[in-house]
């Protein structure tokens, strides 16, 4: 069981890093790409991780962007990059999850 669980949230990360700047992926291409229906993406994930789908990449989508605003890209391209139409959102978001704004992390290559 544990290994199927592992093998569930793989393939959905390597989903998710496969759509990772497109701003339009969201819940329904997610679960049409893991061939599994949207309710029971909900449930498996929620039940492996605590999170909903939304959340989950949302959470993706900001720990890539550490390692991008890491690597000195611009808060509005890492923005971009990582699938937010918005940077002013973006940083909103971002903030809410790491505690500081991304101009923070900008250059820093170690915690």
């Amino acid at each position: 069981r544990l290994e199927k669980d592992r093998k569930v949230i793989e393939r959905l990360n390597k989903t998710i890093e496969a759509h990772v700047a497109d701003s339009m992926f969201e819940i329904t291409a997610m679960a049409s790409e893991m061939a599994m229906s949207e309710r029971a993406l909900q449930r498996k994930l929620k039940a492996l991780t605590g999170q909903t789908p939304i959340q989950y990449l949302r959470k993706y989508r900001l720990r890539k962007s550490v390692a991008l605003l890491r690597d000195g890209m611009q808060v509005s391209l890492a923005a971009e990059s990582v699938g937010f139409s918005s940077p002013a959102y973006f940083t909103s978001r971002f903030r809410e999850e790491f505690g500081e704004p991304p101009t923070h992390f900008m250059g820093r290559n170690s915690d």
